[in-house]
């Protein structure tokens, strides 16, 4: 696993004991549940609708505050519940009194509760209350994708500027190549055909001018009137696996992992790699920076994405990820540990262990205390989610986890010999410990019952709780 053999000071802070990690929510409302639950949603409209009322039957539960309601807090619990609220509210600013241990109020504690960069903490203690207020300043791409909703660009720098394009052209030409409609490429086109006349008309008569402002206008009202797509929108929220893989493996070819450890900084000049910038334009960044780009471009091309802090527990280095929202639940995606992919002839390949994972992957593996959860990740796998297969080029990956070592021979045949052709397969068992011989004799027994007469080879890699077999025929 490759995490930063520190903790950044004002980031984030060493962990006591490790604490298990937060389970998923045992239920969810039964609305929620039958709109995004029931459907393999790959259709970009289907999955909006199932988002749609997946937040209208989560609302049903009114939380406990409001944003800019001033509260009293009395716990970390309670004081992470607000900072999200603040935020999911638009408010990087959260008012408040607290109640509770004033170590809970450092800058360190809140920046891992909302998944800030960093965090300035103002406390105003008369001896009977204390009057909090906390600044959450943002990643560089967490704050260009504020900007770039809200539709104001002004406070950007020119480097974030640049990493925006890019991230935007990133999204639509992954979407295209996954099928899917680009979404901002016809407004940059129009953009550069709105400069390129504002230029001409400087250059021409005050009619001329007026002339081609017209028409812009009249163009714009026309495609206004037929979408809603438009630049500082958030797309609809996708499930389609095949271009989630593609934004998660566009970042590992290009980005590469940096474990400089960066002096103390102001947080408005907080390295590169600590966020998208370093790693779009750059190529390289920590865990922060990978996180941070696949919450830029996923959250561009339509998925919903935010942030998990954690530590590994078996060197209690600091840690984050990303986690996704597929159908009813929240799932990790770690890009930074998935980008250890093993070089051949053919390209990479990539083992996505932690792709869509559920706490039953990840939960050896990476803890967090309870107060510090985003979002309840799910606590098993899905396999709709977790594992994938590109039919369309034949390409390997998980794509089943079995309990019984039996189906797992039967499903790697089945896909081994799919098309009538012989191709390797990836497969997972739930168990960590090695099968090779009782997955040996369950292989000859499921080719023999088939009638087929060939060879295979298989290789074990144990991660986890969970044991991979890459089996060739």
């Amino acid at each position: 696993m490759r995490v930063p053999a520190f903790l950044l000071a004002g980031i984030l802070a060493a962990l006591g004991p490790s604490v298990p990690a937060a389970a998923a929510q045992k239920e969810e409302a039964a609305g929620a549940a039958e709109a995004a639950g029931t459907a393999d949603a790959v259709d970009a409209a289907d999955a909006a609708d199932a988002a749609a009322e997946g937040t209208a039957a989560a609302g049903a539960q009114k939380p406990r505050y409001e944003a800019g309601s001033d509260p009293v807090l009395t716990s970390r619990t309670d004081l992470r519940d607000y900072l999200r609220i603040c935020l999911d509210a638009g408010q990087r600013t959260a008012a408040f009194y607290y109640e509770g241990p004033l170590e809970d109020l450092e800058g360190s504690e809140a920046a891992r509760m909302s998944g800030a960069l960093y965090c300035r903490i103002r406390i105003e203690d008369d001896g009977t209350s204390r009057y909090c207020r906390v600044e959450m300043l943002p990643h560089a791409g967490e704050k260009i994708l504020e900007a770039y909703r809200a539709g104001d660009l002004s406070g950007l720098t020119e480097r974030e500027q640049e990493t925006l394009d890019l991230a935007l052209k990133t999204a639509d030409d992954l979407r295209e190549a996954a099928g899917f409609e680009p979404l901002y490429r016809e407004a940059a086109e129009e953009e550069k055909a709105e400069e390129k006349a504002a230029k001409t008309a400087e250059e021409t008569d005050e009619e001329a001018a007026e002339e081609a402002a017209g028409e812009a206008a009249g163009e714009q009202a026309e495609k206004e009137a037929t979408e809603d797509t438009g630049s500082g929108q958030a797309p609809e929220y996708l499930e389609d696996l095949g271009l989630e893989r593609r934004i998660h493996d566009w970042i590992c070819d290009r980005v590469e992992y940096c474990a400089e450890v960066p002096a103390d900084f102001a947080p408005e000049e907080a390295p590169a790699y600590l966020s998208a910038v370093g790693a779009l334009l750059d190529g390289s960044a920590n865990c922060q920076g990978y996180t941070d780009a696949f919450l830029l471009i996923a959250s561009l091309a339509g998925y919903q994405v935010s942030s998990q802090s954690c530590e590994d527990p078996a060197t209690g280095n600091g840690h984050v990820f990303n986690t996704v929202r597929l159908g009813d639940s929240w799932y990790a995606v770690d890009v930074t540990n998935d980008d250890n992919a093993i070089r051949t002839e053919d390209g990479p390949r990539r083992d996505y262990h932690l792709f869509n994972a559920g706490m039953d992957v990840i939960g050896e593996q990476l803890t967090w205390p309870e107060e510090l959860t985003a979002h309840p990740i799910a606590e098993t796998s899905d396999d709709r989610y977790f594992y994938y297969w590109d039919a369309e080029t034949g390409t390997d990956g998980y794509r089943r986890c079995f309990d019984e070592i039996d189906a797992l021979a039967e499903a790697a045949v089945a896909y081994g010999f799919r098309d009538g052709a012989q191709m390797p397969v990836l497969m997972m068992w739930r168990g960590h410990e090695d099968r090779t011989e009782a997955l040996d004799e369950a292989l000859q027994r499921v080719l023999q019952e088939q009638g087929r007469a060939c060879s295979y080879s298989y290789c074990l890699v144990l991660r986890g709780g969970s044991s991979f077999y890459q089996i060739g025929f």
